[in-house]
């Protein structure tokens, strides 16, 4: 009875402790429950009145009182795994949030090079014109092309053409600014979107991302060194009130004038102009 009275009261003593810790995790995990919020809070609150569950029998054995030493210990056991449960629940919530972040990363960008994919670039593009367009702003439009891409990965393969892809896809996040939209449409073609950007500072930016581009290597195979070009068409807009898909298209005329007139160039559109 001896090592009972001692027993009893620590027993008692361990499950208000996991059952306390139970409810501030379940609490404290509130926020990465997403929909399921409510019945988080449900079962937070309920570890919470369980919690005096716990200190009612502490209270009468610190008062003289006997408590029955088989309900103490499984009232332990009981706290011990609603804990594991909810560390288990906590961590299960983090892995979803963390896949659904993942999966609208995916959604929104290009697997390839991390830029934009089409349909992302173009909301996000739609609502600076939008914003262009409401204050009578100028933006303006770039579309890139790799100019010969196919010999790259007819010559040195696919794997080659990917690296190519990424160190250019690179190179440009780095020159353009943080406010410009920057994606890739599709195979070797690329388009930047320049907020409250005129036509002679797009035509400066086109002209640095075309010489960068031409005297970065992109590739190595061996000892040789990959190194491409890209043709460039440029539009700007924003205070004639042109919609964006309009933008694009006549930036692919100027990007197919560049190509035509001997690649590796900047062409630009007069059509609005």
């Amino acid at each position: 009875w001896l090592m009972l009275s001692f027993l009893v009261p620590l027993a008692l003593i361990l499950s208000t402790i996991f059952q306390s810790l139970a409810a501030l995790i379940a609490l404290r995990g509130l926020h990465l429950a997403g929909s399921f919020r409510m019945a988080w809070v449900c079962i937070s609150i309920a570890l919470f009145l369980m919690v005096e569950r716990r200190l009612l029998p502490l209270w009468h054995v610190y008062g003289g009182g006997r408590e029955d030493p088989l309900n103490t210990f499984f009232g332990l056991m009981i706290s011990v795994f609603m804990l594991a449960g909810v560390i288990g629940l906590k961590k299960l919530f983090q892995q979803l949030r963390a896949n659904e972040e993942e999966l609208a990363k995916l959604a929104h960008t290009d697997y390839l090079t991390g830029l934009n994919n089409r349909r992302h670039f173009m909301e996000k593009a739609q609502h600076e014109l939008s914003r262009a367009l409401r204050y009578r702003s100028e933006c303006s439009i770039l579309m890139l092309d790799i100019d010969l891409f196919k010999v790259v990965n007819d010559t040195y393969g696919h794997h080659v053409g990917d690296t190519v892809l990424q160190e250019l896809s690179s190179y440009c996040q780095k020159t353009v600014r943080s406010v410009d939209i920057l994606g890739r449409l599709g195979g070797e073609e690329f388009v930047v979107f320049l907020p409250e950007t005129g036509d002679e500072k797009a035509l400066e930016v086109a002209e640095r991302l075309r010489m960068g581009i031409e005297q970065t290597p992109m590739a190595h195979v061996g000892d040789q060194v990959i190194q491409v070009t890209v043709s460039i068409g440029l539009m700007s807009g924003g205070r004639e009130g042109a919609s964006l898909d309009e933008l694009l298209d006549f930036a692919d005329q100027a990007l197919y004038e560049a190509k035509r007139s001997g690649r590796n160039r900047v062409c630009q559109s007069r059509s609005l102009t």
